[in-house]
Formats: structure tokens, sequence, C-alpha cells
């Protein structure tokens, strides 16, 4: 991470899983594989694979979405800059309780047609960074995923990942009561395998 200059809002590099992404995604691209092969190789999607490739430390982006960041309109901390520029940019904790203002309650049943909602718009059963940008951002480091989540929370279409867990106990009960199997704590059992792929015959 030496060598990254820090941006306006005090970011000093990126992670050294960003680092090791950006340098399989160049090895990979040498090869002439094409991002979408890239993306599906280590289960990334194929903008992300593209970043890594034209901007491996993330600092470009970062400095972009720098100067994107606005006063939050309810407590004028600046915004993360991560949504571009919006007519009432509002930070995390204000966005969720603005979200919990216009809907008071979700019950275990509106919870569960959100969670088929899902499903049925993606193809696939959420997982809990899927209602949650926080997790989308600081685990999974998906800018795409965390824009895609919040843009949902913002439209009423599904609840953020605390409520489901207050309504069923754990996120895994409101997959079950959804109708889904749940998934595996930790990556067991196959959910490793959905995040990271095998990287079967693509090896040096």
């Amino acid at each position: 991470m030496s060598g990254v200059a820090p941006t306006a809002r005090g970011w000093h590099g990126p992670t050294e899983e960003r680092l090791q992404l950006a340098e399989r995604v160049a090895d990979l691209r040498s090869r002439r594989l094409t991002y979408r092969e890239i993306a599906s190789a280590l289960g990334i999607s194929h903008q992300y694979a593209s970043d890594l490739f034209h901007d491996p430390t993330g600092e470009k982006a970062r400095a972009r979405k720098d100067s994107y960041a606005q006063p939050c309109v309810d407590c004028g901390v600046a915004t993360s800059g991560g949504e571009g520029m919006r007519e009432e940019p509002r930070c995390l904790p204000c966005a969720a309780i603005k979200s919990g203002a216009e809907r008071t309650l979700w019950t275990r049943e509106e919870v569960i047609s959100s969670i088929r909602w899902w499903a049925d718009k993606y193809g696939e059963q959420p997982s809990a960074p899927d209602f949650d940008p926080w997790r989308c951002r600081y685990v999974l480091y998906d800018g795409d995923r965390e824009v895609r989540a919040r843009r949902h929370l913002d439209a009423g279409d599904i609840p953020w990942f605390t409520t489901v867990v207050k309504r069923f106990g754990t996120w895994n009960a409101a997959l079950a009561a959804a109708g889904f199997k749940p998934r595996a704590n930790h990556g067991g059992a196959g959910n490793q395998e959905r995040r990271w792929r095998r990287w079967d015959g693509l090896a040096a």
C-alpha cells in the first residue's frame, strides 16, 4: 500500500485482497481472457474485473467518489460519494432512518415477500449483503452490489438486513421461511465456492 497518496477524505490505499485480485486479473488479461471470462473465474462482476485492471489500487475510483461527496441533507456529515450526485444525499445512518420512517413496519409476511421478489428478479435467493450496503462496501468491497442494495432499500423494495433479523432471529431463518435452503455460515458447504470460484485450468 506504500506509495498511494491519501485522498481528500483520508483513504490511504487498497486492501491486500484487492491488490492480490488486481494482480490475478492482470495475469489473466495477459493471457487474452475477456473481462467476463475473468469475472467468471474469480467470482466477481465483469465491471469489477475491468476496474481492477485499469485502477488496481482503487485510487482513481476513490478520488472520483470523493469529488461526489456532498453534505447529508439531514445531519450535514459528508456522504461517501459512492452513489454519485444526488438531489437529496444522505449518509448511511440517515438513509437508514429515512427508509425506516417511510416504511415504519415490515411484517414477517412482507419480509418473506421481499426475499421472494429478489429471487424472482435476480434468479437466485438473496444473501445478507444484498440487504445491507454496509456489508457490500466494508466486507465484500463490492461497489456495484452496494449501489444495487441501496437503490432497492431507497425504493422500499426490501427491508434492511437488521430488520430481517429482528423479525426472524437470523438471516437463514428468514430464507427458510421464504422457502429457500439457507446457505452455510462463513463460506462453508459451497457458499465460499459461490464467491470465489476455482481457477482450475487457469493456474500458471
